[in-house]
């Protein structure tokens, strides 16, 4: 029986972690504590946790457990080699305005980087299509690997879209044109909301827009799902906020660069932001005042700051670098980690997600120290209650190629 294999039924579905340090998500910090977990969902944690003897134990003496990880943009089964066409499943080509592109129906359970990811501490993320004005719709996708936890394509959780700079060349190559353009797509989404039956017999006029696409924006204007929008200058953000305020929407903002030039107006209309910490300088001229304490001013003005690693397929797994370069850059380390684990749960709807408490599902990550500090290693991860294998293809090419110990050695 190989290890992995033994380590796998060591671990029953009913299990404790005795004697840990507990970061619980939401800013609780519990030492020598324990967490109970009894088929896939936490049932008690504390200090004083009575359960069984009989019951699988793990000892968490000197480490540190965390709930895992949550990239919340991601292509991870999305795009294999980014070089290779075929392999790229997250947008499409098209006139920008593609809400009913949906990229759950192109994820890959199996995909090479997902373990290589979850190796990190990342066990679940939001899949999110790029390119365009709206570029489609995005799902919450738990990194198990397996065929059984597919996204459902006809539950997403946002639409996804982008008003910087490069696409504007959908609507003239000018920001005004791309407002405009916007301005149209939803007017004629709420004419296709009051008159869908008769636009789909043929007998309304002609529209500029497909139905198609209309129809996949009504959870939009009907709020059952937000709109996210990548967007970092400031005047920008604003006609994003004077936008989604005109029309009714729940927006989150992407990128925001320079948020932290508008942070009191989007602490008041409560809109979230997404933001890269590694990003300190500006990387183009939508991004001049670029701020590398941008998690951290936004914090204090009271804005709800989900962290991400950019979106990029190989590199969620950057997440907890990502966290670690804005605590060194002001952001609190529980605020960070929060950043990562229950904002984004909370901002994207992920019911009982996203933090170590009773009735939560059992996400977690043990550690061997900060989990934000370079050094650290993961020693164990559990997704949906389940130990989860650190196996991936970049340790089997290691073992592959590594050369034998020489006999000295």
């Amino acid at each position: 029986m190989n290890a992995i294999v033994l380590s796998l039924l060591l671990i029953s579905s009913n299990w404790a972690i005795e004697n840990v340090t507990i970061h619980t998500g939401d800013g609780t910090v519990l030492k020598n504590a324990t967490i109970l977990v009894r088929n896939g969902v936490i049932t008690n944690i504390g200090k004083r946790v009575p359960y069984p003897k009989t019951i699988k134990r793990i000892n968490g003496t000197g480490k540190v457990l965390t709930p895992g990880f949550i990239e919340s943009q991601s292509q991870l089964g999305l795009t294999e080699v980014s070089g290779v066409q075929s392999t790229n499943d997250h947008s499409i080509d098209g006139d920008g305005f593609t809400p009913a592109f949906r990229v759950a129906d192109g994820f890959n359970p199996h995909s090479t980087r997902i373990p290589i990811n979850r190796n990190e501490g990342v066990t679940g993320a939001i899949l999110s299509p790029k390119g365009g004005v709206l570029a489609g719709t995005g799902n919450y996708v738990p990194l198990t690997g397996s065929l059984r936890h597919r996204p459902n394509p006809a539950k997403p959780l946002a639409l996804f879209g982008s008003v910087t700079s490069s696409a504007s060349r959908h609507a003239g190559n000018t920001r005004g044109g791309l407002w405009m353009k916007l301005r149209e797509f939803f007017a004629e989404v709420r004419l296709y909301r009051q008159h869908t039956a008769a636009i789909n017999r043929g007998q309304f006029r002609p529209l500029q827009f497909s139905p198609f696409q209309l129809q996949a924006t009504l959870p939009v204007i009907k709020r059952t799902i937000p709109i996210v929008l990548r967007v970092n200058r400031a005047s920008d953000i604003l006609d994003a906020l004077r936008f989604a305020r005109s029309e009714g929407l729940d927006l989150i903002i992407a990128g925001g660069s320079e948020a932290w030039m508008v942070a009191d107006e989007l602490a008041r209309q409560k809109v979230p932001v997404i933001v890269r910490p590694s990003i300190h300088g500006p990387s183009s001229f939508d991004s001049l005042n670029s701020s590398p304490t941008l998690a951290t001013k936004l914090h204090e003005a009271g804005v709800r700051v989900l962290i991400s690693a950019g979106g990029w397929a190989q590199n969620a797994r950057r997440l907890r670098q990502e966290a670690g370069i804005a605590v060194a850059n002001g952001l609190p380390w529980e605020v960070a980690l929060r950043a990562i684990t229950l904002n984004p749960a909370e901002v994207f709807s992920l019911p009982k997600t996203g933090a170590l408490k009773k009735g939560y599902g059992a996400n977690m990550v043990l550690w061997d120290g900060d989990p934000f500090e370079f050094r650290s290693q993961v020693t164990r991860l559990f997704i949906n209650g389940k130990d989860t294998p650190l196996e991936d293809r970049q340790l089997q090419l290691a073992r592959r190629y590594q050369p034998p110990p020489s006999p000295a050695d």
